[in-house]
């Protein structure tokens, strides 16, 4: 039955809408015959039903995205297991675990393998989480809350996919060099990092389109939580050091904080680089912070200005020294809090000049002495003395 009062050119607009749609879907898809590998499931039905879902959500992305790439998709109930267990077809020291703490949890990724000696991804999911796609009977107070999952579900999705984009980019632009880099703990701080970053930021600019009003204050949310308090922390991880001199320790203590920092920083400003949004006005608060932190803020807009020029080339790079610039931006935030790189003949080295606000307070060096005076007669008791109790001023 048709309305006598409707508007005709919002009848046009849905003609029209539904028109581009078809011609959308009469695109070719970049979607590989993939094989979708459903772990744990209750029955074969329930598994061959989400399996379908999920082909026809990718098959719309590969009509977007470069999805040429993507080797398999894993769906399960035992998601730690899966990613623990995956062969990725060459040596890696870094085992894969989901991301789980105070600030966010882990339900999908993508990560590189090899398969028949090329460079592919795949795709692990969190089953109790993509479950969410399956056709249910909720009640319906509880339809918003499957409602807000499922978008959640298929955004993030969409996120995995745009790394298997980039990844695609990446191993034809320079597939003699990807997955055999071998960095140093120091490389990684360095090196590692502005990947991470370059990669976090590209696949959240892509998958923008489908994230919802609850997506950028949520990445705001994560950036802030990891802002707020890594300067102080790194800050007192090296007058530590000035204590116990494991330079090991302290890189791996600051080289945390800077990644984790970064790398959520990268999500939130490649979001709304997606969605031509400025920080400032679309993350007011993540601004805010920034503002009482410099340091971070000048390598935030750094950050943004080398990745955006990365995108405006991308797939089109000749070498890996395109990150130059995003790795430098990096060192110069190690600088700004007192850790200096150098390279030597025997490889990179780390400095940490003296600086009044990195070395120990009286009180610190007091409460490190006991520790290790403790530490020590553990030790004893233990029959496991190797050192000195007593750090030396």
């Amino acid at each position: 039955m048709v309305s006598m009062n409707a508007d005709p050119s919002s009848s046009e607009s849905s003609e029209k809408a539904d028109s581009d749609f078809e011609a959308f879907l009469a695109r070719s898809t970049t979607l590989p015959d993939v094989t979708i590998t459903l772990i744990e499931f209750a029955s074969e039905e329930l598994a061959n039903q989400l399996a379908g879902i999920l082909r026809a959500h990718l098959s719309i992305f590969g009509r977007i995205l470069d999805l040429s790439g993507l080797a398999q998709v894993y769906v399960s109930y035992d998601y730690r297991s899966t990613l623990a267990t995956l062969e990725r077809g060459f040596e890696t020291n870094r085992p894969l675990s989901p991301t789980e703490d105070e600030v966010a949890v882990g339900i999908a990724m993508a990560p590189a393998v090899v398969r028949e000696g090329k460079v592919k991804s795949v795709i692990v999911l969190s089953a109790p989480h993509f479950a969410s796609l399956l056709p249910s009977q909720e009640v319906p107070e509880n339809g918003s809350k499957l409602d807000q999952l499922r978008d959640l579900v298929v955004h993030t999705l969409g996120h995995e996919c745009g790394h298997v984009h980039d990844r695609e980019l990446q191993a034809r632009c320079f597939p003699e060099v990807l997955l055999k880099q071998s960095w140093s703990p120091a490389q990684d701080a360095l090196v590692g990092t502005a990947f991470a970053c370059w990669e976090e930021y590209i696949a959240s600019r892509l998958s923008a389109p489908w994230g919802n009003e609850h997506t950028a204050p949520g990445f705001e949310d994560a950036f802030c939580s990891r802002l707020e308090n890594a300067w102080s922390t790194m800050v007192r991880s090296i007058r530590l050091y000035r204590m116990h001199g494991d330079v090991p320790r302290v890189l791996a203590e600051v080289a945390s904080q800077i990644r984790m920092v970064a790398m959520y920083g990268s999500y939130l400003v490649g979001h709304l680089a997606g969605l031509d949004q400025a920080l400032e006005t679309a993350a007011p608060n993540a601004s805010a912070l920034l503002k009482a932190n410099q340091p971070f803020e000048r390598f935030m807009k750094r950050l943004e200005k080398e990745c955006d020029s990365l995108y405006s080339t991308h797939g089109s790079w000749a070498d890996t020294k395109v990150f130059d610039t995003l790795t430098e931006a990096v060192h110069d935030l190690y600088k700004e809090v007192g850790l200096t790189f150098r390279e030597t003949e025997n490889g990179t080295c780390l400095d940490i000049p003296h600086r009044a606000d990195t070395m120990p307070t009286l009180t610190e060096f007091g409460e490190f002495q006991q520790q290790q005076i403790r530490k020590h007669i553990a030790d004893a008791v233990n029959g496991t003395e190797t050192t000195n109790p007593v750090a030396k001023p």
